[in-house]
């Protein structure tokens, strides 16, 4: 698949994302940019198309999706028994970076958005993401555009890092303005409660509102560790490949004079606990914890050091900081920094805007260790939750619920034979499983054939969603068992992927006398419900396979 780039021309003009909202509506996923980060987003209306984001990210099964709206009017498509408090919030928020956990319409969101009965809902002021929505005319889930864990991205040369190759459209309006995922808030709970600390705070809340907003973390509620109601409350997030340590400021000190004790306390830790003064000495291992957040003791830090060279480290502050720390430092110790550096000192709002960009910038720099400013005012909340989880050590505990599995059925057209499959497959809702199919010769978007469509009703079950597919090395990729309709398709797929050999059979091990699975396209009705009870008769022997070999 190639990434077509979009970049936004302004003023956006109303056919400017006609494609790639079309692509939302038919189940594709499309990256966009949103005041907090740029998202990665499909269709919160349709199933499979939510499985494919949570495939593409790596993503927990366990960790929720928020659903991105146009407009308050919308509110009553995805979520039911809307409390008071949420026009109140509206209107001194959104659209802005603030998401509102409601009761969820399980009627039109599914189960694959979110596991609870909530769901989360936000409004983004970004002019592209808001037109992108309109063109969709659907809602869209959308969590960060990065692989699980890793830094979010701020730009859409951050997405491609990670997708290019991967999704049909990445949408380019440029850096976001925030720079850090929305603030979420639980306003079923009194007093509100912040899940997720952003850019607005609880006491920007306060102020502008008279509510009162108190943190999870000090009122969370039986379930929440195992099923949190929104995302980024469980899970290690916003890593580089190097360790992160938070540099935070001391009273009365210049920023730069506390990175530069930090960098040589860190540099030569014997040399701070060897001094002849006992109390000098616990007076340096105070201050070398104080200065380092999270602080380590001297074992974790020897250890660290014993693994790590430190050949290259990256310091992340603002730009007069930066110069006046090198103007401290001796030319060997300077000449290990690489500078990430924002606009001005001790700004929050443009370290907050900068933050993810400089951790992507680190990796690619491959530094062996990274020194970021700490702010300990209460609007940093939102940069210091990304920071401090940057900077985690070890992963939280992670007991998620496992993805379900995916078999891949395959025709020639994906518009008769593999639907049905697909279809009566998902129908027995077998449990770790999910079905998609695809045709080695379909046309995209082409929908399942009457005949086909009309026997499935006669047994209860809708497949009109169904839209067609070409077989790629992306559903390759994501799928655990490719099972073709015909011997022929399976020595077709083997040539084209040979490593998959051992995953591609035919429906015929499972049918009655070894015989294909006919095409009924162009037949009557008889035919179809023929092809229906032939494959419905095979599925039987195709589970007893998934048991043995998975």
């Amino acid at each position: 698949m190639k990434t077509q780039v979009i970049h936004v021309r302004h003023p956006i003009g109303p056919c400017a994302f006609k494609e790639p909202g079309r692509a939302i509506r038919e189940g594709e996923v499309v990256a966009f940019p949103t005041e907090t980060v740029y998202g990665l987003g499909a269709s919160a209306l349709l199933p499979e198309a939510v499985l494919s984001i949570f495939r593409l990210k790596r993503r927990p099964a366990d960790n929720p999706l928020i659903v991105h709206l146009a407009s308050k009017e919308d509110a009553a498509r995805v979520a039911i028994q809307i409390p008071p408090v949420f026009h109140v919030l509206y209107e001194a928020f959104s659209p802005g970076p603030v998401t509102y956990v409601m009761m969820r319409n399980k009627d039109t969101i599914p189960d694959e958005v979110c596991r609870l009965s909530t769901v989360a809902v936000r409004f983004p002021s970004q002019v592209a993401a808001r037109a992108l929505i309109e063109a969709a005319g659907v809602p869209i889930v959308a969590p960060s555009a990065n692989i699980s864990g890793k830094p979010s991205p701020t730009r859409a040369s951050h997405v491609l890092q990670d997708f290019d190759g991967k999704i049909p459209y990445v949408i380019d309006d440029g850096p976001c303005e925030v720079g850090v995922e929305s603030t979420v808030l639980d306003i079923l709970s009194d007093p509100i409660r912040i899940l997720r600390p952003g850019f607005v705070t609880a006491e920007m809340i306060y102020k502008r509102t008279g509510l009162r907003a108190v943190s999870w973390y000090e009122h969370s509620e039986d379930g929440e560790k195992d099923f949190p109601p929104a995302p980024g409350m469980k899970y290690r997030h916003y890593a580089p490949s190097a360790r992160v340590f938070i540099v935070m400021p001391r009273e009365g000190e210049t920023l730069d004079k506390t990175f530069s004790d930090a960098l040589v306390a860190f540099d030569s830790p014997k040399a701070a606990l060897e001094d002849d003064s006992a109390e000098s000495s616990c007076e340096k291992n105070e201050y070398d914890m104080s200065v380092l957040a999270p602080a380590m003791d001297t074992v974790i830090h020897n250890a660290f050091l014993n693994e790590h060279s430190l050949e290259k480290r990256g310091i992340f502050t603002g730009d007069r900081t930066w110069r006046a720390l090198i103007a401290r430092l001796d030319e060997d110790l300077a000449g290990t920094l690489l500078p990430y550096t924002y606009a001005g000192e001790h700004d929050i709002k443009s370290a907050t805007q900068s933050l993810f960009d400089a951790l992507r910038t680190f990796d690619d720099q491959k530094v062996d260790a990274i020194f970021a400013e700490g702010f300990s005012e209460p609007d940093a909340a939102g940069y210091m939750d990304r920071l401090e989880r940057a900077a985690s050590g070890e992963k939280t505990e992670e007991k998620s619920i496992l993805l379900p599995r995916q078999i891949l059925f395959l025709c020639t057209g994906n518009t008769c034979r593999s639907p049905m499959a697909e279809a009566l497959f998902n129908d027995r809702r077998v449990d770790g499983w999910i079905a998609v199919s695809a045709g080695l010769a379909a046309y995209p978007g082409i929908l399942i054939s009457p005949g086909s469509s009309e026997v499935l009703h006669e047994w209860g079950i809708d497949a009109d969603a169904h839209r067609a597919q070409p077989i790629d090395d992306q559903l390759m990729e994501s799928t655990d068992l490719i099972v073709t309709m015909t011997d022929a398709h399976k020595d077709i797929l083997v040539r084209l992927y040979p490593d998959r050999v051992d995953d591609i059979v035919s429906y015929s091990a499972f049918t009655e006398n070894q015989k294909d699975i006919d095409d009924p396209y162009g037949f009557s009705l008889t035919s179809y419900r023929a092809t229906r009870d032939r494959i419905q008769e095979g599925l039987d022997r195709l589970l007893e396979e998934l048991k043995r070999r998975f």
